[in-house]
């Protein structure tokens, strides 16, 4: 069972009875991706060894306790190489890839308003979308059926039956007293119990949709949950069979209060880059001329669509495809059929209106935002927001928009291990539209009665009491994100230690230090030098010795040969013997100095912000 699984390592391989078989632990690399609206996949460059092959059998699964999601071994790769030597590649992709072994027998078509759908007629449709992806599920992979030629019995088709079960979303079903929903089977037997999680899903309109006849399901519910900004998912159940799931990922963004919500943003520190373009390039237009059918010998009907004049007008002219002949669905209580139909005038003038509008919107200008986030600083995957929900990113210039996580990836590789979610461009056109709320603006409190306070919701999860907030700009953080704060002028922080006594605000008792960093003064001191010996080595001195006398002879200065070195002086001086060793004796000297003042500063480079400390 994947339950008991979840309690010990990281990655797992499971055979088809999902018994464990192999817990991976040496490979090269491994990346793991978790996706919204398609099959997610992974990949593991790992040695060789038999214990890993016998494991990783085509077929088997591959799961992670990181994730809900289960992967389905699909590729086996061996290389040899003189550089790398052996290794074997491991690919495959998640269990919503299944719904692509299931294929339709004739081309069918989706709508909002079929009275009674009938699968082998090739119709499908509800007044919601999660009944219609019921129905082809149901169709062609849950309870499939075989109609006899000759006989017209129906009968199961066993052959292609899947262990799948149709979960709808938590409003759709029953609500127990522990919040939890109870799935039951067509024989009222329970197959899953599940927390309440996600958002309505039930009122979601379809959208008209065909697919040719040999589309794979996967394909069919890919474009329908796409086209509505869903997503879904196949999960292993308690009963060891497979669950599919519709999802919807709830908005997080500033102009709403229904949930908490999730900004990346310079403010927070929990952006690494990003990019926001707006883009006015040659297709944007903002004038239509949208050309109709030419019916009856009259002129072409010309529909224009936009208000700009002037140098600001862009133009652009386009054939639109809407004919006065055309098909129409046909629908009464026991069947629906395409009749032919001719337009009226104003009937035309209506269709052709609505297209037009299509081509205006087509040529609009785009604004993307591309973005890279640090996840687990602020907000964490799967605790704060989850694959599928819409964010807020902002850049710190004034743009904002809108992204949705999309991917989920785990990765291991030389760099170390990672988490990142990924974000893509959120189209609020395809997606239904938000339920009625406050109105936004970027930290609107939106209590409007019950719902969350976004400003204090904010200001618990980023700064509880006793945070520093910093910032060169000298505004406040109260006037935005409320409490009770007061300004630390001339300060600087200092990390504290177990020993550290930190105190609470408006105390001061570890506070110290002073204004600058200087010493103002010296206070008065001795300086004392101990007795001590000079010793000098031997030498001479004079001019005698220059002449060859010998350093130990005394000579007077006016006889003998060097008389004619006569002095000035008629003094009979006489030089004494110059080599002898000459010793000093130095007795203790005192020496006592007054206080100085002087500065020195060791100010290191700085850069001045505005503090606030949080009090209440």
């Amino acid at each position: 069972m994947a339950t008991e699984l979840r309690t010990s390592a990281d990655f797992y391989f499971l055979n088809q009875n999902f018994e464990a078989v192999h817990k991976l632990t040496q490979f090269e690399s491994l990346m793991w991706v978790d996706k919204y609206d398609e099959p997610g996949s992974f990949e593991i460059y790992a040695p060789p060894l038999p214990e890993i092959k016998e494991a990783a059998q085509i077929n088997n699964y591959f799961t992670t306790t990181k994730s809900d999601r289960m992967m389905i071994v699909e590729e086996l790769e061996t290389t040899v190489t003189p550089e790398g030597g052996r290794r074997l590649v491991i690919r495959g992709r998640s269990l919503e890839s299944i719904l692509d072994r299931r294929v339709i027998f004739l081309k069918c078509y989706f709508r909002d308003d079929i009275p009674d759908p009938d699968p082998e007629e090739g119709q499908y449709g509800s007044n919601n979308l999660e009944d219609a992806v019921r129905q082809i599920l149901d169709f062609c992979c849950i309870h499939p059926k075989t109609k006899d030629d000759t006989t017209g019995i129906e009968s199961p088709d066993t052959d292609r039956e899947m262990p799948l079960v149709f979960q709808y979303s938590a409003e759709s079903v029953p609500l127990r007293d522990n919040n939890s929903r109870i799935i039951v089977d067509e024989n009222d037997e329970i197959v899953l119990t599940d927390s309440l999680e996600s958002e309505p899903i039930d009122e979601i309109q379809l959208k008209d949709c065909e697919f040719e006849k040999g589309t794979d399901v996967l394909t069919i519910v890919e474009t329908i949950v796409k086209s509505r900004g869903l997503g879904f998912k196949i999960t292993l159940g308690n009963n060891n069979n497979f669950v599919f799931r519709l999802i919807k990922g709830k908005k997080r963004t500033s102009d709403q209060s229904e949930h908490p919500m999730v900004i990346f943003s310079p403010r927070f520190n929990n952006i690494k880059n990003t990019k926001f373009t707006e883009s006015y390039s040659a297709n944007y237009k903002n004038f239509v001329y949208t050309e109709g059918e030419t019916y009856k010998s009259k002129k072409p009907t010309i529909v224009k669509t936009g208000e700009t004049t002037g140098l600001l007008r862009r133009e652009v002219y386009v054939e639109s495809e809407v004919t006065h002949e055309t098909e129409a669905d046909n629908v009464t209580q026991e069947t629906i059929e395409k009749v032919k139909k001719t337009l009226s005038e104003d009937e035309y003038q209506e269709v052709l209106a609505k297209d037009a509008e299509k081509y205006f919107r087509k040529y609009q200008p785009k604004t993307e935002c591309e973005s890279e986030v640090e996840p687990n600083l602020t907000f964490q995957y799967g605790r704060d927001f989850d694959i599928g929900d819409i964010l807020e990113v902002q850049d710190g210039t004034g743009n904002k928009g809108k992204v949705r996580c999309k991917e989920f990836i785990i990765s291991f590789s030389d760099s170390g291990y990672e988490e990142y979610p990924t974000f893509d461009n959120y189209d609020e056109e395809d997606d239904e539209p938000a339920q009625a709320t406050a109105s936004g603006g970027e930290f609107t409190d939106g209590n409007t009665g019950g719902g969350i306070n976004i400003r204090e919701q904010l200001l618990e999860m980023c700064y509880p009491v006793g945070c520093i907030y910093t910032s060169t700009q000298n505004v406040s953080p109260e006037s935005f994100l409320g409490g009770t704060w007061i300004s630390l002028d001339d300060y600087v922080l200092r990390a504290a230690d177990g020993t550290t006594n930190v105190v609470t605000p408006n105390q001061n008792l570890n506070d110290g230090g002073a204004d600058a960093a200087e010493i103002t003064s010296v206070a008065s001191h001795n300086h004392t030098q101990n007795s001590h010996n000079h010793t000098q080595n031997a030498h001479k001195h004079g001019l005698m010795e220059q002449f060859g006398a010998p350093a130990s002879t005394s000579y007077p200065w006016n006889s003998g040969p060097y008389q004619q070195l006569s002095m000035t002086s008629g003094t009979n001086n006489s030089a004494s013997c110059y080599n002898t060793t000459a010793t000093n004796i130095a007795t203790t000297a005192t020496n006592i100095a007054n206080g100085a003042t002087f500065s020195i500063n060791t100010i290191p480079k700085y850069k001045n912000v505005y503090m606030w400390e949080r009090i209440a």
